[in-house]
């Protein structure tokens, strides 16, 4: 079946290279102009080999789901890369060069001008198609890495100069998407294919002069050669990792009796820093998503400042209303991930630590919450304030902006706690990791959403009946009185005996 699904595609693109040939034959034989006419499906296939990349396929190859079958078979993780990412990728590729090879030879072979540039075109369709499906190898094996502790720092440092490099290279794109007027009449299509166009570098035509074919080929050769020589050292190093450090090293605390919180205040210091200890001693695989959801943080909001230095200005205008969902969007994304550090269920031996002391018991909600909310900024701040400056802000529409950053942590922090005092097994510690229903995150984003609603109506009358300054001043005002309020309620709660959070009578205590 799959042979004959493979004879018919390649009839197919007989055909199709025949009838262009009829229909639209070439009558020149310049270079630049098969450059031109290829640079388009040469830009496609690199994108679709890029995105094509994905994380779960390098866990697949580091922790394969039937290696309990391939531990009784002679296989390293070298011959599992070669089967699994390197023999399909060559075929890929291998079925790239024959599909294209038969729309384009009987295209080009159709005249006599055409024939003259068969040789160019084959050669340069086998190194593009080689030198994307060899990138996509290569990639995949960056993002092999044994579940073990890596260093945070260094890669948000790597993750910032990639969203700089990012930001720079998407610029006219973004440009184009966010229109022009001078091409307000066409379509979104046509004018990121004229920016593909316009960002053609001239290396590319030179490539195609028949002086230029020897160069080409080396240098399509050596990309190979190099792409191959790092597949195999990562391989191998991902291999001796796996070896010699299988698994995270267990931290052992150090013993004796649980601390103690002397102070209210004390019992904030507490949760932050066991939020600190559980980022980085628990399970990567269970507190690993807070880390990774950072970095991304840092590259989007790296890429879009990055992308406003090269334009000159924001391609893009939203209105301060539309920001702030925004902002509250990506707190709704970020408390998936704070819940694993900052959760009740994150450390339950904490609560019976404090139930020791002399403490409020209502220390311990109003800790939690706050250390939730500073997750929470810290997570989403970098993107938001990114895409805030990629779609306009400037001036005093940037006071209400900044706002909604500490008072929409701190409502998704409260709205955290309060789910797991308003919905019965809100969280459930399982095997290391705080398990949430998906009802919890329902239940939680609502809450979130009546904590914020006095802000938000006075944003949406302000900017109704206002606008401009004034409305964005009212909005600030309506937002600091609501974060006040919080940061009040809060001090009051810690300072206040919860009797239902008794751990030696309530069944809502952690388990």
């Amino acid at each position: 079946m799959a042979v004959t699904v493979a004879v018919a595609a390649v009839g197919v693109c007989v055909l199709l290279g025949r009838v262009l040939g009829t229909i639209a034959p070439v009558t020149t034989a310049r270079p630049a102009d098969i450059a031109l006419w290829s640079w388009m499906p040469v830009t496609v296939y690199l994108v679709l080999q890029c995105l094509h990349v994905d994380p779960a396929t390098a866990r697949a190859l580091v922790s394969p789901r039937d290696r309990e079958v391939l531990r009784t078979l002679p296989v390293g993780l070298g011959r599992l890369v070669a089967a699994r990412l390197v023999l399909p990728g060559l075929a890929v590729a291998t079925a790239v060069v024959v599909l294209g090879a038969a729309i384009a030879l009987p295209w080009l072979s159709a005249s006599d001008t055409g024939s003259q540039l068969a040789a160019t075109a084959l050669l340069h369709l086998t190194g593009v198609a080689c030198t994307g499906a060899l990138a996509r190898m290569v990639l995949i094996t960056w993002l092999m890495r044994p579940l073990v502790r890596v260093a945070h720092l260094p890669r948000c440092a790597l993750a910032v100069g990639c969203g700089a490099v990012l930001g720079v290279w998407a610029g006219p794109f973004l440009r184009a998407l966010g229109g022009d007027p001078a091409t307000a009449g066409d379509s979104a299509i046509h004018r990121v294919t004229d920016v593909v166009r316009t960002i053609r570098p001239s290396l590319w035509a030179e490539m195609f002069e028949p002086a230029a074919a020897r160069w080409a080929a080396l240098a399509y050769v050596l990309v190979t050669v190099a792409a191959a020589v790092e597949l195999a050292r990562r391989t191998r190093a991902v291999e001796r990792a796996t070896t010699v450090r299988p698994g995270a090293p267990a931290h052992r605390g150090r013993g004796g009796r649980a601390a103690v919180v002397p102070t209210p205040s004390g019992a904030q210091v507490l949760a932050l820093r066991l939020a600190w200890l559980r980022l980085n001693r628990a399970d990567p695989a269970v507190v690993g998503g807070a880390a990774r959801l950072h970095r991304l943080s840092l590259l989007i909001g790296t890429a879009c400042v990055a992308a406003v230095i090269r334009l000159g200005e924001a391609p893009w205008q939203l209105p301060v209303p539309a920001l702030l969902g925004l902002m509250v969007t990506l707190a709704f994304v970020a408390s998936a991930e704070v819940v694993q550090i900052c959760g009740i269920e994150s450390e339950p031996r904490t609560w019976q630590a404090l139930g020791q002391t002399a403490v409020p018991s209502g220390a311990w909600p109003a800790a939690r919450a706050g250390a939730a909310a500073l997750g929470i900024l810290i997570l989403t701040a970098p993107c938001y304030l990114g895409i805030a400056l990629l779609c306009g802000t400037r001036g005093s529409s940037w006071v209400p902006v900044l706002l909604a950053l500490p008072l929409t942590a701190v409502c998704a922090g409260c709205a955290l706690v309060l789910t797991w005092y308003a919905v019965p097994g809100a969280e459930r510690f399982d095997n290391g990791r705080v398990q949430r229903p998906t009802s919890t995150e329902t239940v939680e984003a609502v809450l979130t959403l009546l904590l914020l609603a006095p802000a938000t109506l006075g944003c949406l009358a302000s900017y109704r009946m206002l606008g401009g300054t004034a409305a964005a001043l009212a909005t600030a005002l309506a937002q600091c009185v609501l974060l006040i309020a919080l940061i009040a309620a809060l001090a009051r709660i810690r300072s206040t005996e919860l009797t239902f959070t008794s751990p030696t009578n309530d069944p809502r205590k952690p388990s």
